[in-house]
């Protein structure tokens, strides 16, 4: 990876873009995930459980994606990460 490395970044998650992304030849996959990442740990108390769930399971599926394919996953989740 270290001598091909072929980053995409996606706006969201969108599994079939992901899949494009991947039989295109991408071996990392950014994807924003700022609107569920703060929904998860520390700040999870902050909303209700239903909302928590959902980020957790969004987030699991990006990563369960992308490295399906095998690829590394990164989240995007704003100015710092």
């Amino acid at each position: 990876m270290q001598t091909n490395l072929r980053v995409g970044h996606l706006p969201g998650f969108d599994a079939r873009m992901v899949n494009e992304y991947l039989q295109a030849g991408y071996n990392v996959v950014t994807v924003n995930c700022l609107a569920r990442w703060d929904r998860v740990g520390p700040s999870a108390a902050l909303y209700p459980a239903e909302v928590v769930t959902e980020a957790e399971a969004y987030l699991r599926r990006v990563v369960e994606t992308v490295q399906g394919g095998k690829a590394r996953s990164v989240f995007y989740v704003g100015p710092v990460q």
